[in-house]
């Protein structure tokens, strides 16, 4: 039984019944265009420009919740919320929360309105074992923020739970200064009381904010334990029911679920009950009425209650915000009484008459009644009330306080609430919500949005930036650089829309100048459209500079080799760069340079493009903060000339570029970083995230071959290939650990020589992968026992005596067997295909005769149909599909792709393996190749239709469902394409339904599940599409970079990353990571489930995890 809010007119005379009946058709249009706006919200349609922004995902929110804990509990959003109010709760004595407005406001009311009115200053015991909160970072208070470090203990390092503290901050974005600055404050000081354990630091924040933003990167970069988000659809002053409000809410231990109940119980109210008996309506009706026919624009939350001015503080920023918009909208006003009767009761007694007074009125006391009691001192002369409580008084004062305004005709209102707990506040908190968007609609103002509260941010923002020369480098990929000095926006060498690798697109790029190094088109690609757009000034050598102005671009400045100029966002002097130098046409594009900025003191060198020259010795005498020099070899130099270059420039600091973007360049910035630090002075900076204060880069695809073999139809609990018995990594699993780790539920573990990145495969009691070792002299096949992890078979299946050089990230053993009938079938690529008996461990035959210049190294899986073995063989000299007999390994077909072909082989190669479907009864063999996807007869090799795209080197496999396929078309700028395979020849124009081009893997395959499609790209954006429209459902930011495909079990989806973490994530159109696991070593392999059973390979080992069976489970 929920106790409810009652509302009551207590002044008639002017507003009475009549008037809210005459009113009701209007209140009721109102609610309906609201429930309406839900459901335009929910539907994901085109939201009406005077309705955006639509934030209505507040009204169905306690529905959301509830059900979802419900049904998932502790797995759900909210069973995630209160495990982690537990959690802190047992760490720390203490809590910072830092927010402003509804980012804090609503939490600090459910604390001060239900919570013990004492909490802070009783001792643990009597706070049941729950810490202190404090509110910080909802002002700009220097006093208030040293006393609160002051209380938490300056720089004094915790040594038991009693000292122990933690912070929770909250900002949707991420970008609001006041909180932002708050949070850099405090947890320099945390850092402090964990003794720089970065660890305890990051399991003691506890960040709510948005599924991007500057917070959520700077979580990221902590390594944050626990992340919430605050759903789309919900602003900052309607969030008190997500975690923003909730997570505060349960590190103190209060009832949330009650809490939404409540919520719940009103939204009921709401939609079913007509005016005259709908609080939501009736209160929406009295103010509307007495603003609009009788002047009242003030209206005074008078409560009656200590513990509900905050909650009256937090409906004030409701309506102040919500409504106070075109110069309309009523001025809020929270009182305390009878504290106020005695500062404001004058002006509201005697004073203009604009005013309505809403009381809110708690009728029972959580704690016994204090009585007056009798004295022997009566001098006060109370003991005729020594029968009376102290609530008798409050009443009495109530009563008396509406009498007097009632004989002035002074109009009140009362909302009155049986006690003042979980249940009656989430009522009162979803009925303030819901009137305020109620009355926006009444009278035709959008609730949502805040336009003028970003006024005093962009002047706070802009005179901050006046008075502090602070520069941001952020690296756009390649060599893009953005460099932003507080007054000046300069991009260097901008590459984006042509790039694999860029995190931007040249229509978001803001810039007032643009320095060219030289003309070739990786480096001035979108000049023209970023310079016309923006009015830009482009700096660079006279042929440069000639080239663009016949282009249309009319704001140049030509220097060369050796000058200086002082340009307006600093000084800027050409260096020399040993470089070639062309423009995309082909014609001469003058000396190729490196730039030398004097930014306000800060000397940056930009090598660009060069090779290692001994002049950067001269270079560095002029004393360089910051050098960025390219370490992608092949067109520039390489790690170790640019180890030697940084020891010749001498700079304090040092950051690599140009490296990652295609397969020719790609490096590992890490191992770079370390011979920077061991051979060096300078501090080395690799930027692998998104932008905090310095930069970010997104991680490139390498080329990690885990590719995926077509579907065939087995046993229960056998793995036949990779991504398992669909080949779209779909796993009939049961019961899986979704935690786990190096030491926790580990069944056994058994290391595995070598190096290979197959993933394995399984069938009945035996575990098949491959490894290489010896520097790929010796090409392997390993059986281990399922139920021991002892290995039972290792073969060496080839020895070549001179293997090609592969790529440094990838192995001679990456592409996964498969295995069916007591037959393993393995390939190593170039290096030859072979068939083991799994029983004996004998080699029954090998062929070697498909020879091609993978350039990276072996990638394509085998895949199985009827009684052949297919493989894509596509490398820079070959491009074609081989089918061989199961039986001898004799080639039964093999089919050459169609052209034309890139004029550059490197552009040739792909790694991608071929799905086996059927359509229309009939099969397909689905092969993704360099250029285009291609369908075969996979009994002929016969060609069926075509796709067309720009990419190469494809590594994800193809998916298949809701009669679509999914292809990603590889690098080069990725797409994921949805093709409908019914066509014949080329259908390109009539048979792509829809493409998707952000965070498109270059490794990782999709994976699709009940109509929606997962994907997670190489460097840990995840991504979820509605399968049959390709609308995105949501997108998040793992962290890591990522080259192993996600894998669906036991209704949960397993993402393993190249750091060792395995994410483990709820299917839905809505983002919840329910763990976050650890192991020891890389995980380039992808996931395998089967049973209860649960089996990653590491780059050492290889792990068979499982919940322990329990007794009552046996």
């Amino acid at each position: 039984m929920f106790r409810t809010v009652r509302i009551r007119t207590r002044w008639r005379t002017r507003c009475g019944r009549a008037d809210l009946d005459a009113l009701a058709p209007q209140l009721e249009a109102a609610r309906t265009e609201v429930l309406d706006d839900v459901k335009l919200w929910n539907e994901g349609g085109k939201v009406p420009t005077e309705k955006d922004p639509l934030d209505a995902g507040f009204l169905e929110l306690p529905e959301r919740l509830l059900s979802e804990y419900r049904s998932k509990g502790d797995a759900s959003e909210l069973g995630r919320i209160i495990t982690c109010g537990n959690r802190l709760a047992e760490a720390v004595d203490r809590v910072v929360v830092l927010g402003i407005g509804g980012s804090y406001m609503g939490a600090r009311a459910l604390m001060e309105g239900i919570d013990h009115p004492f909490h802070n200053e009783l001792p643990r015991s009597q706070r049941n074992g729950r810490p202190r909160l404090y509110f910080e970072g909802n002002n700009v208070d220097n006093d208030a923020a040293q006393g609160l470090l002051d209380i938490l203990g300056r720089d004094q390092k915790a040594t038991g739970v009693d000292d122990s503290w933690g912070i929770t901050v909250i900002s949707k974005s991420g970008g609001t200064l006041e909180t932002a600055v708050a949070f850099r404050t405090f947890l320099a000081a945390l850092r402090a009381s964990c003794g720089g354990d970065a660890k305890r630091v990051a399991d003691l924040v506890v960040p709510v904010t948005g599924e991007s933003g500057k917070l959520f990167d700077l979580a990221t970069a902590l390594g944050c334990e626990e992340m919430f988000h605050i759903p789309d659809g919900v602003g900052g002053r309607f969030s008190v029911l997500t975690a923003v409000g909730l997570l505060p809410a349960a590190i103190l231990g209060l009832d949330v679920v009650a809490l939404l109940e409540g919520a719940a119980a009103m939204n009921e109210r709401f939609r079913t009950k007509k005016p005259g008996d709908n609080p939501v309506l009736d209160y929406v009706g009295v103010c509307h009425l007495m603003e609009k026919d009788h002047g009242a624009l003030i209206r005074v939350l008078s409560v009656w209650d200590k513990g509900l001015e905050a909650l009256g503080l937090w409906y004030d920023q409701l309506l102040s915000e919500s409504l106070g918009k075109h110069e309309k909208g009523a001025t809020p006003l929270t009182v305390v009484n009878t504290r106020d009767l005695h500062s404001r009761g004058q002006q509201h007694q005697e004073g203009r008459r604009d005013k309505l007074i809403t009381n809110l009125i708690v009728e029972g006391h959580q704690r016994d009644a204090i009585a007056v009691g009798k004295s022997d001192f009566n001098q006060d002369q109370l003991n005729t009330l020594a029968d009376k409580t102290v609530p008798d008084v409050l009443s009495a004062a109530i009563q008396g306080t509406n009498k007097a305004y009632a004989d002035d005709k002074r109009p009140t209102t009362n909302l009155r609430i049986t006690h003042s707990d979980e249940s009656a506040v989430g009522q009162l908190f979803q009925m303030f919500m819901l009137a305020t968007v109620v009355e926006g609609r009444l009278i035709g103002i959008s609730p949502y949005g805040q336009p003028g509260v970003e006024a005093y941010k962009k002047n706070m923002n802009a005179i901050l930036r006046a008075t502090s020369m602070a520069i941001e480098l952020t690296w756009l990929g390649h060599g893009s650089w953005s460099i932003a000095t507080g007054k000046h926006t300069v991009l260097l060498d901008p590459f984006f829309d042509d790039s694999p690798t860029s995190p931007v697109k040249a229509d978001d790029v803001e810039a007032d100048f643009i320095l060219v190094s030289h003309g070739h088109f990786d480096h001035v690609s979108d000049v023209v459209k970023i310079a016309q757009r923006t009015g830009a000034m482009v700096i660079s050598n006279f042929e440069v500079c000639q080239w663009f102005g016949n282009k249309g671009v009319e704001n140049t400045h030509a220097q060369n080799i050796g000058g200086a100029f002082q340009h307006p966002f600093g000084n800027v002097k050409m260096t020399i760069a040993h470089h070639s130098s062309s423009m995309p046409d082909g014609s001469y594009g003058g000396d190729p340079a490196g730039f030398l900025l004097d930014l306000d003191g800060n000397t940056i060198y930009f090598a660009c493009d060069t090779a290692l020259f001994a002049d950067m010795e001269l270079i560095g005498s002029a004393g360089i903060d910051l050098a960025i020099v390219p370490i992608g070899d092949n067109f520039t130099m390489g790690p170790a000339d640019s180890v030697q270059a940084v020891k010749l420039i001498k700079p304090k600091r040092v950051a690599p570029a140009h490296y990652n973007t295609w397969p020719p360049i790609e490096q590992d910035a890490k191992a770079w970083s370390r011979q920077i630090s061991d051979k060096t002075d300078a501090e080395p900076i690799v930027l692998e995230r998104q932008m905090y204060r310095c930069g970010r880069v997104p991680a490139v695809g390498l080329l990690m071959a885990l590719l995926c073999v077509a579907p065939l139809v087995v046993a229960d609990e056998e793995w036949p290939q990779f991504r398992g018995p669909t080949g779209q990594g779909i796993a009939d699993a049961h019961d899986l650990p979704v935690t786990f780790g190096s030491e926790k539920n580990v069944a056994w573990k058994v290391p595995i020589e070598g190096t290979g990145w197959s993933s394995p495969v399984i069938d009945g009691n035996q575990i098949w992968l491959t490894t290489s070792t010896d520097e790929g002299h010796s090409l392997r096949a390993i059986c281990v026992d399922r139920s021991s992890g002892k290995i039972v078979h290792d073969v060496e299946v080839f020895a070549p005596a001179d293997p090609p050089e592969i790529n440094a990230k990838n192995s001679y053993a990456s592409p996964t067997p498969v295995v069916n009938d007591g037959r393993l079938f393995v390939h190593y690529g170039t290096l030859g295909t072979a068939c083991i008996d799994c029983e004996t461990g004998e080699v029954l035959w090998r062929n070697t005769e498909v020879q091609l210049d993978h350039k990276e190294g072996p990638g394509s899986s085998p895949v199985l149909f009827e009684d052949l073995v297919i493989v894509n063989c596509d490398g820079m000299d070959v491009q074609s599909v081989v089918a061989f007999d199961q039986s001898d390994g004799s080639i039964a077909w093999q089919s050459t792709r169609p052209g034309p072909l890139d004029p550059n082989p490197d552009f040739r190669k792909a790694y991608c393996t071929p799905l086996v479907v059927e359509i229309d009864s009939k099969p397909q063999l689905v092969s993704p190749g360099a250029s285009r996807v291609i369908s075969y007869d996979p009994r002929s090799g016969d060609m069926l239709w075509q796709v067309d795209y720009d990419g190469f080197s494809n590594v994800p496999c193809p998916v298949w469902g809701e009669n679509l396929l999914y292809v990603c078309t590889g690098f080069m700028k990725p797409k994921l394409l949805a093709i409908r395979p019914d066509g014949l020849g080329n259908v390109t124009d009539s048979h792509v339904e829809w493409d998707f081009t952000a965070g498109v893997p270059n490794n990782p395959s999709p994976l699709l599940v009940e109509g929606l499609l997962y994907m997670v790209s190489d460097s840990g954006v995840a991504t979820c599409l509605d399968a049959v429209t390709g609308k995105v459902q949501w997108k998040e930011r793992l962290g890591g970079n990522y080259s192993a495909s996600p894998l669906w079990a036991d209704g949960r989806i397993y993402i393993g990353s190249e750091n060792g973490q395995v994410s483990v994530i709820a299917p839905g159109d809505t983002f919840e990571r329910l763990a976050l696991n650890e192991l020891d070593g890389r995980i380039m392999a992808s996931p395998v489930a089967v049973g209860r059973e649960l089996y990653i390979r590491t780059d050492g080992a290889l792990y068979r995890f499982e919940k322990p069976l329990t007794t009552a489970a046996n």
